[in-house]
């Protein structure tokens, strides 16, 4: 009898663990989900990526029927040049104060449509930047300042596969930047060429044309944000008021070339990563090729990313809630900035 007892506890045991089980399974099946690209860079920062497939980027590709505007060219270059050229031509440069539109092409378009907002350098990039990311390229948004940090711009960095580099654009104008022997250029060699008083020599592709040496000049301070998941997780802003007007400071979630001025940078902004290692800006990003995981906590997600390889991709199924906390606890961790619909309230 006692041994019989002893069955029966076992056996309900093992039910009851099997029905923990079954329902933990039920409960990750049902929560929402979103896909992420990860990286891991030699200095330790991660540089997370979109899904191509994410919901807002299939509509934005699908309302613009960006597939049938590229359908004759051959080359990503190519392609990439014709959605520079296109975005150029949504609307007139204007300022986007005072309401500032979110992250979001779908929403940037329609606000300046609708004459609700403007658009300048930003919105431009936002829209080429979403418009690359909805037809599979990687990009990363960069920041970039004279040396007197008084003249600034905002624009994009594109992976181009088949040339194997980041390519530096210009969508407000639709040209990408030629080096001497007509070579597209990333931002850092950009830079390069500023550094090593050759810059008469770079151009902007199409057409090929000589640019202003005040334009070149805005590669002196560069940095990349290092993450452009933006409609999965809105961008984190800051707005600070002065008499007559307010600045808006994005996420120092980013990787600074270290110029040798940016000494106070991390003290202020413990997010920020500064590196003058090539390999944190010239890395090879390949979409097509990753390790696949899912993440169904935070632990997971740390325990993945101790064993990635650096220069690896991974792809990673996560919940969408525990995906903002990992944005705001790994990644951004600075209590001033806020996502963007708290920021604009």
């Amino acid at each position: 009898m006692a041994i019989y007892n002893r069955k029966n506890i076992l056996l309900f045991i093992l039910v009851c663990l099997l029905v923990i089980w079954v329902c933990q399974v039920l409960f990750y099946l049902l929560t929402p989900h979103e896909t992420l690209y990860c990286m891991r860079l030699p200095s330790g920062a991660l540089f997370l990526v979109e899904d191509p497939e994410h919901p807002q980027l299939r509509k934005w590709k699908e309302d613009q029927k960006l597939e049938d505007k590229i359908r004759s060219q051959q080359t990503d270059l190519e392609k990439l040049s014709i959605l520079a050229q296109w975005t150029s031509t949504l609307f007139k440069p204007s300022l986007p104060f005072p309401h500032y539109p979110p992250w979001n092409a779908n929403i940037i378009l329609k606000m300046i449509q609708e004459k609700k907002t403007g658009g300048f350098c930003a919105q431009y990039a936002l829209i080429f930047g979403q418009s690359c990311q909805s037809l599979g390229y990687p990009i990363r948004y960069i920041d970039l300042a004279d040396k007197t940090g008084q003249s600034t711009h905002f624009t994009v960095e594109v992976y181009v596969p088949n040339k194997r580099k980041w390519v530096a654009f210009e969508p407000q104008e639709g040209f990408y930047w030629t080096g001497a022997g007509g070579e597209p250029l990333s931002a850092l060699e950009l830079r390069e060429y500023l550094f090593s008083h050759q810059s008469e020599k770079v151009r902007g592709y199409p057409p090929i044309q000589p640019k202003t040496k005040d334009r070149i000049n805005l590669y002196f301070h560069y940095c990349y944000y290092l993450r452009n998941n933006f409609l999965s997780i809105p961008v984190f802003v800051r707005k600070i008021k002065y008499p007559g007007t307010t600045k808006w400071l994005f996420e120092f979630y980013r990787m600074f070339y270290d110029d040798g001025s940016l000494e106070k940078l991390k003290e202020h902004n413990p997010e920020a990563f500064v590196s003058s290692r090539k390999e944190d800006f010239d890395f090879n990003f390949s979409m097509q090729e990753f390790i696949r995981k899912d993440c169904r906590s935070l632990a997971d997600f740390d325990n993945l990313i101790l064993t990635l390889p650096i220069l690896k991709v991974a792809q990673i199924k996560i919940p969408t809630n525990m995906l903002e906390k990992l944005v705001k606890e790994r990644c951004l961790n600075n209590s001033f900035f806020k996502p963007y619909a708290r920021a604009i309230e």
